[in-house]
């Protein structure tokens, strides 16, 4: 039956409704009677609907090939298109019919609104959403007493106009202890409750990865909307692309990550950072601060672990919100909340866990943590060498104590005694360069030979920057580069790129001073550094099997103190940001894209560790120098 072209009331464009009565699409050419079609219906949605109800029913006639206004045939994508889009339709239109706003129980006399807010918090948790992992899955969510405290005053503190006094809310706080739980808990209940007095709210959760902040936030939000019976009323799911909504408020929450490309032009209500330590820079960070200037009571959320550096845009945060805890003047919209084991504390004290784990309590009050399994973990970094680990993930201290790190500090620190300037003209030296690019940072490293096997290696840097402002490049690089240039072992031309005559000059210069017969190179980006004939150049692979080695002879020396380098601080900064890979075989490399800043000049050193071990220098016979009687006598006994 071909449907035909309504006469009382006509579509203005395609796909639009009239009064909810006719649809018309110009693309196929008919009309068809709607029934009962409620107006809020999503006008994509409500064309694909009834469009494919339409195509259904001219595809019930053979097709006629005199007739080019046949049946159209719908494959592929758009015939999936069509169908996902009808089933978002359907559920729109049930999930209006069905929803209905979330009951809380009414404001007792004399009750103060901030804690009527807290105690709406409470009810939530423990009557609408459920834990859906461990021991605890299925059971209502009872809030632990650090979150308690916390919640009472991010929702219950109230200006003198009656608004949230706290719009910021910072959390640095051990892994484990219930913190992204908390943030999903904060998520939903602005998306359910909070969005009646804010419609079309906007809430995002942000992560480093897509793919994290998709696995983490939200689908642990995810779940907590489909497994409840209410909020699975109000709550339109999507998964693709992954987006919630409040169909009675029009309000949505969606992931973001810093991976993406910042999205600019939204009106956020709710912002929330998970794991905030392995942002790499500002941008995301700015950009959604920036996108809340138009709500009346915006809220901003952080919470992270320690991070592996302190070199990071993180850390520039967190010592911020250390002075905030200290002096809460200096930001009275901000709420502070750190838990840390400071490093002036025994780290193997089982008594101090607490401090960075307020988490660590009794299966009744819903730890999530316990002592016994802490203390298993601390006996298993004494053993393995974990502490770095161990004092970032458990013990929330940052930088020179996290995980894959190249060295602990405070070994590096104790090889800071002052170079033997003295005894270095006549001691064998091996050259290590690291070129990395041209528009980076190239690394030189002289790496002396004890004179005797009980002495300590000596080790020397310079390192050439490539760029046209000194002050770019230490924002670009997060380093002090302008306060180290005295010390006389950064060379800074103010060129756009490094000009390796320069290196080659320089490599020249020291020669005359120093014993350098061998050179070892990356060969990657090295090609004129092979027709250099003033020394034997050795290429250095840099695959695991060959760089595993040096990389753990250097590691050798510096913790049994046998290295020496005389306190530079370009050096400490580039060990600090080193990060190494480990294999299966437990094979370990210096990872350039993981390390937090350059670690140009720790990569030539690790190159003239490998020549050390290549190309050692042949010891010297007693029998030098004597003649062939002399020598006779010698071996007479």
């Amino acid at each position: 039956m071909r449907a035909t072209r309504p006469l009382k009331a006509r579509c203005e464009r395609k796909g639009t409704c009239n009064d909810g009565k006719v649809l018309y699409s110009k693309r196929w050419g008919g009309a068809v009677k709607i029934i009962q079609t409620p107006l809020w219906l999503n006008l994509a949605g409500c064309e694909a609907y009834f469009l494919t109800k339409l195509l259904k029913e001219k595809m019930t006639k053979p097709l006629r090939k005199k007739n080019p206004g046949g049946r159209p045939k719908i494959t592929g994508d758009l015939r999936k298109s069509l169908r996902v889009r009808e089933r978002d339709a359907t559920s729109q239109e049930r999930l209006l019919r069905d929803a209905s706003r979330l009951y809380f129980p009414p404001k007792k006399k004399k009750e103060s609104e901030g804690n009527y807010r807290v105690r709406k918090f409470e009810y939530f948790c423990q009557h609408y959403v459920t834990h859906i992992h461990g021991r605890f899955g299925g059971q209502p969510v009872h809030l632990m007493k650090w979150q308690t405290e916390i919640i009472r005053e991010f929702l219950g503190a109230l200006d003198k106009k009656g608004f949230r006094k706290y719009r910021r809310l910072f959390i640095h706080v051990a892994r484990k202890n219930g913190k992204t739980f908390l943030a999903c808990l904060i998520v939903i209940y602005w998306l359910a409750e909070e969005s009646f007095s804010d419609p079309s709210a906007e809430v995002v959760s942000c992560a480093v990865t897509r793919e994290q902040s998709i696995r983490v936030i939200f689908n642990t939000c995810r779940r907590m909307v489909e497994i409840s019976p209410e909020l699975s009323k109000l709550i339109l799911v999507r998964r693709q692309p992954p987006i919630l909504t409040n169909v009675l408020t029009n309000s949505t929450y969606e992931p973001l990550a810093s991976d993406a490309k910042p999205q600019l032009g939204k009106n956020l209500s709710l912002v929330v950072f998970d794991e905030s330590h392995g942002m790499p820079d500002s941008e995301l960070w700015d950009a959604m601060a920036s996108s809340q200037s138009m709500r009346e009571e915006p809220m901003f959320v952080s919470i992270s672990t320690a991070g592996d550096t302190r070199s990071s845009f993180y850390y520039q945060v967190y010592e911020k919100m250390k002075q905030i805890l200290a002096d809460p003047s200096l930001d009275p919209q901000t709420l502070v909340r750190i838990f840390e084991v400071p490093e002036e504390l025994d780290w193997k004290d089982p008594d101090n866990f607490i401090l960075a784990n307020p988490a660590l309590g009794s299966a009744t009050e819903q730890g999530f943590r316990n002592r016994k399994e802490m203390e298993d973990a601390l006996q298993k970094a004494l053993l393995e060498e974990g502490e770095g680990a161990f004092r970032q993930y458990t013990l929330n201290q940052f930088s020179k104590f996290g995980a894959n790190t190249f060295v602990d500090l405070t070994k590096w620190d104790a090889c800071g005694e002052m170079v033997d300037y003295a005894s270095l003209p006549g001691r064998v030296c091996y050259c290590g360069i690291d070129l990395s690019d041209t528009t980076a940072l190239t690394g030189l490293s002289l790496l002396f030979e004890p004179l005797d096997p009980t002495g300590k290696w000596d080790v020397l840097i310079w390192v050439w920057i490539a760029g046209e402002s000194l002050n770019d490049v230490c924002r670009r690089d997060k380093l002090p580069y302008d306060r180290w240039l005295r010390n006389g072992n950064i060379i800074f031309e103010g060129k756009p790129v490094i000009d390796i005559s320069s290196v080659k000059s320089k490599l020249l210069e020291l020669s005359t001073r120093f014993k350098i017969k061998y050179v070892g190179y990356d060969p990657h980006l090295a090609d004129d550094l092979k027709t250099w004939t003033d020394w034997e150049m050795v290429p250095v692979p840099q695959q695991t099997n060959f760089m595993s080695p040096p990389t753990k002879r250097i590691r050798e020396k510096i913790i049994r103190g046998q290295l020496r380098h005389g306190g530079d601080q370009l050096l400490r900064a580039m060990v600090e940001a080193g990060r190494i890979d480990t294999d299966t075989n437990a094979n370990i490399r210096l990872n350039k894209v993981k390390s937090t800043s350059r670690t140009d000049a720790l990569a030539a050193l690790i190159n003239a560790e490998f020549i050390a071990a290549r190309h050692p220098e042949p010891e010297v016979s007693v029998y030098e120098g004597l003649s062939t009687s002399e020598i006779q006598k010698r071996m007479i006994f």
